[in-house]
């Protein structure tokens, strides 16, 4: 009967976990960048979606050029896209839309008033020009990255754009799937949030380490183990029932304490 009574419970909270993990994947995109095989991938509304990240990885402490993508939480502040090859309608969503022209460019001179700013060309300082001839900015989703206000030389132009075929790393910003970015561009709000991370993967069997803070003896082990995938990383919950002990563990997993 314990036992039954046992499994029910873990049942009620798996219930209101899985409610939790729904909602916040449907609020919120997760951009993970594996530090070990550096594999990058991108989590919104149980869509995985295969992503490129800066070419020095994910960065906490982002510097103009140094090519990693800043850790941290953002929204989408607009859309450009280039008219000749993208239709408007194809970018369903709520964010403003705005239409690319060939004297399009943004600001990355440190020494500029206009530092990580929409500018018009000709500019006799330091830019990008956002009308290219390959197809990387045919769609750009400008993420609100040190821009209110922006601070000289903590980095620029941190986009959200068309990957290459081959998914090469950026300058340090996320890139995907043209045909993916369109259907995540259509799912995601100007309320929605993109988080990005680091993760230090060890694999599941350091996740499901086990620990009684007694000693058994005897009596059969009944576990049952559920993990969820959440901006903090993975957490492991287990129920473990034994004939003289009733004993729950919740193992936290953050990246700090995954790191090497």
């Amino acid at each position: 009967m314990k036992i039954i009574l046992n499994v029910l419970f873990l049942i009620i909270i798996l219930f209101f976990k899985l409610s939790f993990a729904s909602n916040f994947n449907q609020s919120q995109a997760v951009v993970s960048w594996n530090t070990k095989n550096l594999s990058c991938q991108m989590i919104f509304r149980n869509d995985h979606y295969q992503c490129s990240v800066g070419r020095s990885g994910v960065v906490e402490n982002k510097k103009e050029g140094d090519g990693g993508t800043p850790i941290g939480t953002f929204q989408i502040r607009k859309i450009y896209y280039r008219p000749d090859r993208i239709n408007p309608a194809e970018l369903k969503t709520d964010i403003p839309i705005i239409p690319l022209s060939k004297n399009d460019g943004w600001c990355d001179d440190v020494h500029s008033s206009e530092y990580n700013k929409p500018i018009k060309l000709p500019f006799a300082l330091s830019h990008e020009n956002l009308w290219r001839d390959d197809h990387v900015y045919d769609i750009i989703a400008v993420l609100n990255y040190n821009d209110h206000p922006a601070i000289k030389g903590k980095g620029s132009a941190i986009f959200l754009h068309v990957a290459k075929e081959n998914y090469s790393p950026t300058s340090g910003c996320i890139a995907l799937e043209k045909n993916d970015l369109l259907k995540f561009i259509s799912q995601f709000s100007k309320i929605n949030e993109i988080t990005v991370r680091k993760i230090h993967d060890r694999g599941r069997r350091d996740a499901l380490m086990v620990s009684h803070d007694a000693p058994h003896r005897g009596g059969k082990v009944l576990c049952v183990s559920l993990e969820i995938v959440a901006s903090v990383g993975l957490e492991t919950e287990l129920l473990c029932q034994r004939r003289r002990c009733r004993h729950a563990t919740i193992r936290r997993i953050d990246d700090e304490r995954r790191a090497p």
